[in-house]
């Protein structure tokens, strides 16, 4: 094995270490909360792309939660000849389309799942399991916007099938400072919505019994202020509100269908 790859391949563990060494939450709330400090990309300047960064925000304890927690944001994202990446942003996967405004591909990516301890609210209620997630991505940029979308499914846990799909509008507003204003919504199947916002039927749990059906799980708006110190520094500003939607909204777990998150960052990229 050569030692591009063999760098690569050990890269690719300690993200999924990292990973797994988070407090429990739902992988597409890190991917999104890590997305600001991604946006913002060097050129090509050989095989290697990297960026480092940390940050902290303040998020509900759980998807539905009415209280709310600081949060760890550990970014590594590591790119090797523009085609394989590693990242506890983007997982691990392979930019198969790899143009220059178009990038579409597998990956693979970590659900923490929720854990019973999150919040006193969740007591009798069963943990969702951490699982692998297989999916694929797709990522369109045009001028000032920018168009994702990607699907991803639980192969435990949740075992769910959950997707999402984004647009955003972003521009420089003085030299240093850039601004990027956006949209999402997610949608996921049954068993994805059994496992988040379901309630048995003969529990011990202060919820009455609730079986959510496949449907829109939540629209969310946000917005990312980057300034860059250096060359290779900068900060970024976070700030997103998200209403649940459907059975998400109607589940008696979810305390409250709006959800806030806002956090900053420092990175290096290289």
């Amino acid at each position: 094995m050569n030692s591009p790859l063999r760098f690569f391949l050990l890269t690719a563990l300690f993200v999924a270490t990292l990973l797994g060494s988070l407090p429990a939450q739902a992988q597409q709330d890190y991917e999104h909360w890590l997305a600001g400090a991604m946006a913002t990309r060097l050129g090509e300047r050989g095989e290697w792309r990297v960026v480092m960064g940390a940050g902290a925000g303040l998020a509900p304890e759980y998807r539905g939660a009415d209280d709310y927690e600081g949060k760890s944001l550990p970014l590594v994202d590591i790119e090797w000849r523009g085609a394989y990446f590693a990242s506890t942003q983007r997982g691990l996967g392979v930019n198969i389309v790899r143009q220059r405004s178009t990038r579409a591909g597998p990956r693979i990516t970590y659900d923490l799942g929720r854990d019973t301890s999150d919040s006193t609210a969740l007591i009798g209620l069963a943990d969702v399991d951490p699982t692998v997630e297989a999916g694929v991505f797709a990522e369109h940029f045009t001028r000032a916007w920018r168009i994702k979308a990607d699907l991803r499914m639980g192969l435990n846990g949740h075992e769910g099938i959950i997707g999402s799909f984004d647009v955003a509008l972003g521009g420089a507003l003085a030299d240093r400072t850039s601004l990027i204003i956006g949209g999402k919504i997610h949608a996921a199947d049954e068993k994805y919505m059994q496992a988040y916002f379901g309630v048995p039927a003969g529990g011990t749990t202060n919820f009455t019994f609730f079986q959510p059906k496949a449907g829109l799980r939540d629209i969310t708006g946000y917005a990312t202020m980057t300034y860059v110190i250096t060359d290779n520094i900068y900060v970024t500003l976070d700030m997103s509100a998200s209403l649940m939607t459907g059975d998400a909204a109607d589940s008696p777990i979810s305390i409250s269908d709006d959800q806030y998150f806002v956090g900053t960052m420092i990175a290096y990229r290289f």
